[in-house]
């Protein structure tokens, strides 16, 4: 009897080793224990496990290749058919490696809940870690929006962000982001802002308009300018043209051809510019024309002139 009280112990000290999980795989060791993961996760057919484990190694040997965007492919692939909080890991560190510090930062903190939670001091020791090196790289945007409920929706890149994130700075990657919002008063025209991170350390800060009235309107003097300015461009180009089919034209069609380089040059990108969308009141609606940038060209026998108004 005495030897079977020892040996119950024995056996579940046995198992305990035997499932408990290994440290973080970086780069050029050993993956990580893939199989360490939250009881309820376990729920997976075998042909799954497999399918998950093999995208895994494979995302692991692109990693080794140095192809991370193909790398990140696989670990969220694998991930989404088996949830491990190694293959979690090796995501967010995937994400890091190609820049998207946000995305990196949002993984890394998942990874240290769940370390957390299984009782995994050493997993969740590294999770933070790294945290930590992100946290003065981040990139973040904060949504400002005001109480009382007349915010419907708000997307961020295409995702509804969670009333509970509003007014908090939210950790994103680099690069252009867009935010659209559906407002009690936004007359069937949602809010819409286009912004870039570019500046590590920086927090954006966007704030959605309700107020009666307030709607998005393209910039629509920019693009008559814009578009104006560049048609201008076209005429000149053409002219230029048939000035070097004339004889003796060469000079004037060398001045005209410089003219057409300058407005296409300026009246494309304010052109494009006009499209996007900015918030407006109705009284900012119209603009009086005289402000739209358009160069005014003077043509003469042996040059030309170009004169600029803001």
């Amino acid at each position: 009897m005495m030897a079977m009280r020892f040996v119950a112990p024995a056996l579940l000290l046995a198992a305990t080793f035997a499932f408990s999980p290994v440290a973080f795989a970086q780069s050029g060791e050993a993956p990580p224990d893939t199989a360490a993961q939250p009881p309820e996760e376990e729920d997976v057919s075998d042909a799954d496990k497999a399918t998950a484990a093999k995208l895994f190694e494979e995302g692991r040997q692109l990693m080794a290749e140095n192809d991370l965007a193909g790398a990140c492919k696989k670990f969220a692939q694998s991930q989404k058919v088996r949830a491990g909080i190694g293959t979690l890991y090796n995501l967010a560190d995937c994400n890091e490696r190609l820049g998207k510090t946000g995305t990196a930062f949002t993984l890394f903190t998942e990874v240290a809940e769940r370390t957390k939670a299984a009782l995994q001091t050493e997993r969740e020791q590294k999770a933070r870690e790294r945290l930590a090196v992100l946290e003065p790289k981040l990139m973040r945007i904060r949504l400002s929006v005001p109480a009382g409920g007349k915010v419907k929706a708000v997307k961020l890149d295409g995702s509804v962000v969670p009333t509970a994130n509003y007014n908090k700075a939210l950790p994103a990657d680099p690069g252009d982001h867009t935010i659209v919002a559906i407002t009690a008063a936004d007359n069937g025209e949602p809010f819409e802002e286009e912004i870039e991170l570019s500046e590590e350390g920086k927090t954006v800060t966007v704030a959605i308009p309700v107020a009666s009235g307030a709607k998005m309107q393209r910039r629509v003097p920019m693009i008559i300018g814009g578009g104006i300015t560049a048609g201008i461009g076209v005429v000149l180009l053409g002219g230029a043209g048939f000035m070097f089919t004339v004889d003796g034209g060469e000079g004037i069609g060398a001045g005209l051809a410089v003219l057409s380089v300058v407005h296409l040059a300026v009246g494309l990108p304010i052109f494009g510019v006009g499209f996007k969308k900015k918030p407006v009141r109705d009284a900012e609606l119209t603009v009086p024309m005289e402000a739209s940038p358009i160069p005014q060209v003077g043509i003469g026998p042996t040059g030309g002139s170009l004169t600029w108004q803001f």
